[in-house]
């Protein structure tokens, strides 16, 4: 399978930023926690098209990962978890995200 034949780039210009991904049972979604995300950002509109079109009965995981974690109990990044976490997990919930990765507390 070519990387090609299941990247869903987004529109945002430089490579790498945020995309997704389509694998035989699972679309894997990775966004970028130091662009902007907020709901007026291209990232969260490009986010919210891209989760309505995943077919679940095709593919019933969806796997979505990030550098910044929404939760975790640092407090000197407490406020940045906080309000990535009020935009996004809403949308995580109405589209059923079946996982979330993040990572990034020097806690």
């Amino acid at each position: 399978m070519r990387l090609q034949a299941v990247l869903n780039e987004s529109d945002f210009a430089p490579r790498g930023g945020y995309f997704s991904l389509d694998l035989p049972g699972v679309h894997i979604v990775s966004l970028h926690s130091y662009l902007p995300w907020g709901v007026e950002s291209q990232q969260y509109k490009w986010l919210v098209k891209d989760l309505e079109a995943v077919d679940r009965q095709r593919t019933p995981w969806l796997v979505v990962y990030m550098h910044a974690s929404m939760y975790h109990s640092y407090v000197a990044q407490y406020m940045q978890a906080n309000t990535f976490r009020t935009v996004y997990e809403p949308l995580f919930y109405q589209h059923q995200v079946d996982l979330v990765f993040a990572g990034h507390t020097h806690a």
